[in-house]
Formats: C-alpha cells, sequence, structure tokens
C-alpha cells in the first residue's frame, strides 16, 4: 500500500483543469466519442467493458469485477484523461456490488484521488452512487483534512459532492468537525474553499451546525470586506434562523458598521441585510445606523 501511495503521488498534479470541459460531464445518457475515448486506453482496462449498458454490464460472465476494479488498476488509470473517463464510465454503469469493491479497494487513499487533477473528476462521481454507510466510511478517512483539502483546486469539487449528498447525524458531524477557527476562516476566504462553505451553510440543516455557526459570526465583520467572504456571509444570513445567532451577528456588523458599509464588498453586504430585513427589526437597526 504504501509502495503504491509513493507511486501514485508522483502524478502530475499541477496542471489546470477546466471545469467546463464536456468530456468529463459524464451522464447515463452520453455517448460521445467513444472511439476517441479509448484511442489512449491504459492495458489495465478493457474498453469494451466502458461501452456496455447497464445490463449487459451485469451479465458478462467472463468478466472479473475483481480483477478490473483493483486499487493498482484504478489508481493507475488517473494518469491521463482518457483513462479516467473510462473509469467513470464504468462506475455510472456499475451495479451496487462494484461500488461497494471500489470504495474499498480505495481506502486509505481517497486524500491523494481528491486532489489529483484526473481523479478528482472520478471521485465526484464515486459519491454519487455511494450510499451512506459508504459516505461515512469515506467522510472517516477524510474528516480531519476536510478543512484543508476544501481549499484545493481539485479537491472542493468531490468535497462539495460529499455534502451534497450527507443525510444524517453522523454525516454532518464528520464534515464539519476539522473546521476550528483558524481553518473555517481560511475556507471563507478562499477562492475553492469558500464553495465548499456555502454549501455547508446551504446544505446542513442549522441545528447541526451550531458550533459552526457561532465560529462563523465570530469573524463575519472581517469576512464581509473580502471578495469571497461576503458571498458566504449573504448566504449564512439566508439560511439562519436561529434569531439569537442572527442578533450576535447584527452586534458584531454595527460595531464595526462603518468600516463595513463603506467597504468595497462590505457594502454589498450591508445592501443585502438591509433588503431582506427592511420592515424588521434588524431591518431598523441597520436604518438606525445609516441616519446616525
Amino acid at each position: 500500500i504504501e509502495n503504491l501511495n509513493r507511486e501514485f503521488n508522483n502524478i502530475n498534479i499541477n496542471s489546470e483543469v477546466n471545469r467546463e470541459q464536456p468530456l468529463y460531464n459524464n451522464s447515463r445518457n452520453n455517448n460521445l466519442s467513444r472511439n476517441e475515448m479509448y484511442s489512449n486506453q491504459s492495458p489495465l482496462i478493457n474498453p469494451n467493458i466502458g461501452a456496455l449498458s447497464s445490463q449487459q454490464f451485469n451479465a458478462q460472465p467472463n468478466w472479473n469485477i475483481q480483477n478490473t476494479f483493483t486499487r493498482n488498476a484504478i489508481l493507475s488509470s488517473f494518469l491521463s484523461q482518457n483513462t479516467t473517463m473510462i473509469m467513470q464510465n464504468l462506475i455510472i454503469e456499475a451495479p451496487d456490488e462494484t461500488i461497494e469493491i471500489i470504495v474499498n479497494e480505495l481506502s486509505g487513499t481517497y486524500q491523494n484521488i481528491i486532489t489529483n487533477k484526473n481523479g478528482n473528476y472520478f471521485c465526484s462521481d464515486l459519491f454519487k452512487y455511494c450510499n451512506q454507510r459508504q459516505r461515512i466510511k469515506i467522510l472517516k478517512e477524510l474528516s480531519k483534512t476536510i478543512s484543508e483539502d476544501c481549499n484545493d483546486k481539485y479537491a472542493t469539487h468531490p468535497i462539495q459532492n460529499l455534502i451534497e449528498y450527507s443525510n444524517c447525524e453522523e454525516e454532518y458531524n464528520l464534515i464539519l468537525v476539522s473546521f476550528d477557527y483558524n481553518k473555517s476562516l481560511i475556507a471563507c476566504i478562499d477562492p475553492n474553499g469558500s464553495f465548499v462553505i456555502q454549501k455547508i451553510i446551504k446544505h446542513i440543516p442549522e441545528r447541526y451546525r451550531n458550533k459552526f455557526n457561532l465560529l462563523f459570526i465570530s469573524f463575519i465583520t472581517f469576512i464581509v470586506k473580502k471578495r469571497f467572504g461576503v458571498v458566504n456571509a449573504k448566504k449564512f444570513v439566508d439560511y439562519t434562523k436561529n434569531e439569537e445567532t442572527l442578533n450576535r451577528m447584527m452586534n458584531f456588523i454595527i460595531s464595526d458598521f462603518l468600516n463595513i458599509a463603506t467597504h468595497q464588498f462590505g457594502n454589498y453586504f450591508i445592501q443585502h441585510i438591509l433588503q431582506k430585513w427592511c420592515n424588521m427589526n434588524m431591518g431598523n437597526k441597520i436604518k438606525k445606523e445609516i441616519i446616525i
């Protein structure tokens, strides 16, 4: 395992990836360019399997799943875009038992994969088809570093999918556990991490993110004056209903109102909360500060 991880870490992860490239945007109805897709295939991958429908996929008597989805075969596929796409198509058509095999085979390598320029696409798809138990297993492996990994230009995408598909308290806790004050603050103002913070605020029910909310409002006067931070702050206002939390937030905002209201980014936050709470008590507090 250590040798495989060392080999995997040597993969070049410095090239830019365009998320809008259609070749990576796989779906169950995607039939494009299979001849091109398999032109530079890895010897570890059988291209004929990738062309099968889900019914044919399940009916192949001579296809050895264990040999196709070994850890070595999967990690090797991330050496190129084409072989990664083949693996993506395989998991899209795969039955539940195959997803289970893949999840188990990749145990111990998920952090390396999500930060890889090709592997992150594979994980983004894999996480969509995992069941709750499988997601929890993956989150247990990633939870300690998820607040740092979310700032990575590749890892941010599969992490957002893990959050999007989470649906129980254990998953929510595993997602939030590594977000301490410093890591939460950094993620809030990072161009990649900010998308993960928005996903947390939008998807995880408020009753499960009380600690996260308290951390968030403690540095809100700082992040509203940052390009990405102000977007997160506006999202926080839209998805937070607890009056005590909002009142605490307002106390921080009013304490630094002039600096925020006259700032190139902060003024957008003031406009947002004024429009949202125009005829409410908190809106009146803002109006009073403006008049003063």
